[in-house]
């Protein structure tokens, strides 16, 4: 059994926002549902200009939804030690740095719906988890995932990507246990 965790934005630190918000309704719609690297894919962000927060500048953070991250372009193979043909890392620029922004392929499909707490939409859609018992295999070989079922603003993460976040120092964004893969 391994523990499941969801990403949270951390309040500490300040957010990236796009700098044409133009450009989100297109992200939004295929971010972690489809690939978007080769068609060209690139967005320019900013730090959010919060004076309250104006030193905090992240490392890694969620981007409008917890389960869309970005990260510093140099992590990337830190964060992503083995290649994964479910995983997309796409570049954008935050204050004109090179970043990457996530874009997770890897879904399963299957959980114990009686162990489970899931929210859906009023068409079918999972679109919050607050308790989840995953059983789909495919869970097993990777750190990081969304659900098939669901909208996929919320991204799961096993013990093992959590602890390289932590072992690196990262800061920008929260864990929250969640479940388990069984």
């Amino acid at each position: 059994m391994k523990k499941l965790f969801a990403t949270h934005t951390s309040n500490k630190y300040r957010s990236i926002l796009l700098r044409d918000f133009s450009k989100w309704p297109l992200i939004s719609k295929n971010i972690n549902r489809t690939s978007m690297l080769d068609a060209g894919f690139s967005a320019d962000f900013e730090f959010d200009p919060d004076g309250g927060r104006k030193n905090n500048l992240p490392d890694i953070c969620t981007v409008y939804l917890p389960g869309v991250l970005a990260f510093k372009e140099e992590l990337k193979d830190e964060l992503f030690p083995e290649s994964s043909c479910g995983i997309e890392l796409l570049p954008i620029t935050v204050s004109d740095e090179p970043w990457l922004l996530l874009n997770c392929l890897q879904t399963v499909s299957e959980f114990d719906a009686a162990a489970s707490e899931v929210l859906r939409g009023l068409n079918g859609e999972i679109y919050s988890v607050l308790k989840i018992r995953v059983t789909d295999p495919k869970a097993q070989t990777w750190d990081i995932f969304t659900f098939q079922e669901s909208n996929r603003g919320q991204l799961f993460v096993t013990n093992a990507f959590r602890e390289r976040v932590g072992k690196l120092g990262l800061k920008g964004i929260d864990f929250k246990e969640i479940g388990e893969i069984v």
